[in-house]
This record gives C-alpha cells, sequence and structure tokens, in this order.
C-alpha cells in the first residue's frame, strides 16, 4: 500500500481505507471545541483519531493517521517532539576527599568463595579502593569502609556518594 500526502489531504491506491478527506476536514474544521484544542495548526495525532472514529471505523485508523500527521508540513514544522529532563547535577570537587563514590560488584565465585568487590573512588584524584567481600550484608560493606577503606585514606571524606544503598543500611551504619 502507497501513501501520499497532496493539499493537505493522504491518499491510497489501497480500496480499503477511505481517502483522507475525513483528515482535512477534520483538521480545517471550523467548529469551536476543536479550534479551543488546537495548537500552532492541527489538533494533534490522538484529537485526530478521536475525531475520525466518529465517522468510520477502520482496524489501522491509529497508524494512518500517525502516517499522515508524520508528513503534514504544519504539524512537522509547529509540534515538536517531547523533551527530556533535565540532566543531573554532577558536582565537580575542588578537593582531595571532598567526594568519594563507592560501589559494590559481584564477581563469579573465586578462591575464598569472594564473591564481592567493595569499590571506592576519590573522584578528584581518581585514587581507587577495592575490598574484596564474602557476602554483601550492610554490617560487613560498613565494617569494611570503616577499617580498610576510610582507615587507609588521609582523611575522611566529606560525602560519600553510593550508587544503590541496602534497605538495611541505616542500621548498619548508624
Amino acid at each position: 500500500m502507497h501513501w501520499f500526502v497532496n493539499d493537505g489531504k493522504s491518499f491510497t491506491n489501497s480500496p480499503s481505507v477511505a481517502s483522507s478527506a475525513f483528515f482535512y476536514n477534520l483538521v480545517n474544521d471550523d467548529d469551536a471545541d476543536v479550534k479551543q484544542k488546537r495548537v500552532s495548526g492541527h489538533i494533534g495525532r490522538d484529537e485526530t483519531i478521536e475525531a475520525i472514529s466518529r465517522y468510520f471505523c477502520s482496524p489501522r485508523l491509529a497508524l494512518v493517521v500517525t502516517f499522515v500527521m508524520r508528513q503534514c508540513p504544519i504539524c512537522q514544522r509547529f509540534k515538536g517532539r517531547p523533551k527530556g529532563g533535565a540532566p543531573l547535577y554532577r558536582r565537580i570537587p575542588e578537593t582531595p576527599y571532598e567526594d568519594y563514590a563507592a560501589d559494590l560488584l559481584e564477581l563469579p565465585p573465586g578462591q575464598g568463595n569472594v564473591m564481592y568487590l567493595l569499590v571506592g573512588i576519590d573522584t578528584y584524584t581518581k585514587f581507587t579502593n577495592a575490598v574484596p567481600l564474602r557476602n554483601k550484608r550492610s554490617a560487613a560493606v560498613a565494617k569494611a569502609h570503616e577499617e580498610r577503606i576510610f582507615g587507609s585514606l588521609v582523611k575522611v571524606p566529606e560525602t560519600v556518594t553510593w550508587a544503590d544503598l541496602h534497605d538495611d543500611a541505616e542500621a548498619a551504619w548508624g
């Protein structure tokens, strides 16, 4: 099936789909309700589908309307795609040990049943610490942080960023 758009009307060589005089009339309707919903030209895909479905039924109605709306120069010019949200704020440290990032990686079972690796990195100097762990319980992770990571640093970091804290982390750290 081949579609083409001419003067705001879409046409097809398939007799099973009505010509889109419906589209042209609905989009350029003088109805006050439609004009109120109109934004910079046409009423949009969902409103067009709703309006056309009052006149005829087709199992591919949404596909046809979507195709026509993508070919319409007015819709292309004025209807923008939704933008993503604002990017996350990334704090840039100015001194060593101002910000410290930590994460827990799962490894294949190795020698001594070590299955996890606690990794910490100073985001300013990129100095990295890694501590092997046998389990990932919060008490074991907190103990490894205090004794093996923070104990080896020159000073305690101002902030520690953790990718995914455990549910019982407050009990272990508190």
